[in-house]
Formats: C-alpha cells, sequence, structure tokens
C-alpha cells in the first residue's frame, strides 16, 4: 500500500483529505493490532528445557545435512549429464 501526499489535492478533490486522515488511521489500527497479537504470543511462550534444545538441534542438523545432499546429487547428477 502506497501512501502519496499531494498539497493542493484537497482543493481538487475535498473529500482526499477525509481519506487520507482514515487511511492514516486503519494503519495506526492495524500495527497497534498486530503489537497487542505480539505482545499475546510473547506471554505465552516460555525457554524450552535443555532435553528440548538438543532435540530441535539435532532435527535441525540433519535437515540441514538431508537437504544440502539432495543439492549435492543433484548438482553431480545435471554436471555429469551436462559434461558426459
Amino acid at each position: 500500500m502506497y501512501i502519496f501526499f499531494y498539497p493542493g489535492l484537497d482543493m481538487v478533490c475535498p473529500g482526499a483529505a477525509l481519506m487520507a486522515a482514515r487511511e492514516r488511521e486503519s494503519i495506526i489500527d492495524y500495527v497497534k493490532a498486530t503489537l497487542h497479537e505480539w505482545r499475546l504470543v510473547l506471554q505465552r511462550v516460555e525457554k524450552p528445557d535443555s532435553s528440548e534444545y538438543l532435540q530441535a538441534s539435532k532435527v535441525i542438523w540433519l535437515a540441514i545435512i538431508l537437504v544440502g545432499s539432495v543439492a549435492y546429487v543433484i548438482h553431480l547428477v545435471a554436471t555429469t549429464l551436462l559434461t558426459g
């Protein structure tokens, strides 16, 4: 969403200033609602204990290795087909 301000627009279109004010209010309301939701989420989360952290890190590393292996195999096959 782009907001443009034209200094003489209120003389050309009398409702332009009112529309701009309403748009600013809606943006402010949106930001307030988003910040409120973030605050509620942060109030509900808690720090993971060491076993949960260790399990999450194992899963993340496994995913990184898996994705890297698949990418390497694709690269190897493509290189072999193109040069072979």
